[in-house]
């Protein structure tokens, strides 16, 4: 079996927290889903990070993992990076 940097980032518990900066935008995670659903967002357009209402995590998330179905449920947002 192998595995994927998508099945990784959703196992991952050693991931670093850091405040928010000031240059992504921050999205409730369903609200971000739905845009991904829509697609408001692809994986050209950028990235994100897991995060909540005040902190920032290290894993990142993709577009593309909302239509595998691969979404962590243990963060309340996402904090998005335009490219």
């Amino acid at each position: 079996m192998v595995v994927t940097g998508r099945e990784i980032r959703l196992k991952e518990t050693d991931y670093a927290m850091k405040p928010q900066d000031s240059i992504g935008d921050i999205f409730p995670i369903a609200s971000w889903i739905s845009n991904c659903r829509s697609g408001g967002f692809i994986d050209y357009d950028g990235f994100g990070h897991y995060a909540t209402l005040t902190e920032e995590s290290s894993i990142m998330v993709y577009p593309s993992d909302v239509k595998a179905g691969k979404i962590r449920n243990d963060f309340t947002h996402v904090i998005w990076y335009n490219r």
